[in-house]
């Protein structure tokens, strides 16, 4: 449960959000409901004959077992510019067919105060792209250790695992919030679990992708420098990956969010933010 919470507050960047068809909260307080992210309860494996006719118990499926979460983060987008858009048809299908947060919003601009958000509850008094940067608070990261819970960041165009520098190919460090914090730069052993994106079909294939998986494109791919068209075919190939996988297949869900619009529309009273963006749970 206390995956899915910070599941939750990661991906409400804002937090002031429900997922459809959550009711709003009474509160000032918001509620964030992720559904499918808790534990399935067993249900039963297909038709039985009853227990009263047959002298049998029912079959039952074995619970589904803890949940598994991968977070992807898109660029630069309002969620008037993914859903619904001819450009963005795969984008479209799963905010259809899935989960839609349909009042999320980014919490500043530009991108670097809503990636630090992202993983720590905080934009850490950021209001630039700058790469020297280094924090000391807590993050996601420290939670999920606590708990034994185990995590993985796939960085596209990322040289090394633990790559310190601000920029190679189309990796940019301001996606990259893991970098930013001491708690695991400092920490060969968590820093060594943000790794090239090259790494995921792999650890899907061999099974050994850990439960927390948080996923940042290049610059193109995830529509920073490119189109809307590029950034919604790379997704599809990504989510076809994921999907396909046994780790998807054993409890998993996939929370799609971007980190900031076009505008300066925010929550709460009406606030200038990062614009209101989409975030999608498949």
């Amino acid at each position: 449960m206390r995956l899915v919470l910070a599941v939750a507050a990661l991906v409400a960047v804002a937090g002031c959000g429900s997922p459809t068809p959550a009711s709003s909260p009474s509160s000032a307080e918001p509620s964030i409901v992720v559904p499918s992210l808790l534990p399935s309860s067993p249900t039963p494996a297909g038709s039985t004959t009853s227990a009263a006719s047959s002298g049998t118990q029912a079959a039952t499926a074995a619970p589904a077992g803890p949940p598994h979460v991968m977070v992807i983060v898109m660029e630069n987008r309002e969620e008037s510019d993914v859903v619904g858009r001819p450009d963005a048809p795969y984008t479209t299908s799963l905010a259809n067919g899935h989960g839609l947060a349909t009042h999320w919003y980014g919490v500043s601009h530009p991108s670097l105060p809503n990636y630090l958000a992202m993983i720590s509850g905080s934009d850490q008094g950021v209001h630039d792209d700058g790469t020297s940067y280094s924090f000391a608070g807590p993050t996601l990261v420290d939670q999920l250790a606590q708990r034994g819970i185990g995590w993985k960041a796939y960085m596209e165009d990322m040289p090394a695992p633990c790559f310190g520098g601000s920029s190679s190919g189309r990796y940019a460090k301001k996606h990259d919030p893991f970098m930013y914090f001491t708690s695991i730069t400092g920490n060969p052993g968590q820093c060594a679990r943000v790794v090239p994106h090259g790494q995921l079909a792999s650890d899907l294939a061999a099974g050994t992708a850990p439960p927390f998986l948080f996923v940042t494109p290049n610059l193109c791919d995830d529509g920073h420098d490119c189109s809307t068209k590029t950034a919604d075919a790379w997704l599809k190939g990504e989510m076809q990956l994921v999907m396909g996988s046994s780790w998807y297949r054993q409890n998993g869900s996939v929370v799609i969010t971007w980190d900031e619009g076009g505008s300066d529309n925010g929550c709460c009273g009406g606030a200038a933010a990062g614009g209101q963006i989409a975030t999608i749970v498949v």
